[in-house]
């Protein structure tokens, strides 16, 4: 069976952000979805009400209102996102808020980490246990026992499982306590 990544068309045509995009991301969205759960997905949308060119006139305007959320998705994450719904919405087509909910879900969150050398002026203590985490680089079986080290490596780790950034977090919590 071929996969969400080499079925129908491109999806690396406009820019992402464009209306153009949006609108040809929602197309496809709605091509494979309704391959996915044939007329239920688009009885969602159906008015009964066809414009000149025979097309449903309800479809259309919810294509518009899900290119608008598109257009602001990364491909790879709506890619990531129909594969999903395979195991997520099993039993009904998904609304747009589920289908948004599984794009956020699939999201490769990106730490953004300060330049190499910039020191941040965080209290000694923070960054010492900091500087030794990152000389240990030990495996995730080799935590800290004990201490602020394992504080901050808890905390670092539950805000990466929630889709956060963890070095602005820490250094927010930094900044807070200082």
């Amino acid at each position: 069976m071929r996969s969400i990544q080499t079925m129908g068309p491109s999806f690396t045509e406009p820019q992402s952000g464009s209306d153009e995009f949006g609108e040809r991301l929602a197309r496809r969205v709605f091509a494979v979805l309704h391959g996915f759960y044939g007329n239920q997905w688009m009885d969602k949308f159906r008015s009964g009400q066809v414009d000149a060119a025979g097309s449903d006139t309800g479809v259309l305007a919810a294509q518009k209102v899900w290119a608008a959320e598109l257009a602001r998705c990364d491909v790879d994450d709506v890619k990531r996102a129909l594969e999903r719904v395979k195991t997520d919405c099993q039993r009904y087509a998904p609304s747009l808020p589920e289908f948004m909910a599984c794009v956020r879900a699939v999201q490769r969150h990106v730490t953004k980490l300060p330049p190499a050398g910039k020191k941040s002026a965080m209290p000694a203590g923070v960054r010492a246990s900091i500087d030794q985490l990152l000389r240990q680089r030990a495996p995730v079986t080799q935590r800290p026992t004990s201490g602020l080290p394992v504080v901050l490596s808890l905390v670092a780790q539950a805000v990466g499982l929630a889709g956060g950034d963890e070095s602005s977090t820490l250094l927010w919590l930094e900044d807070a306590y200082r």
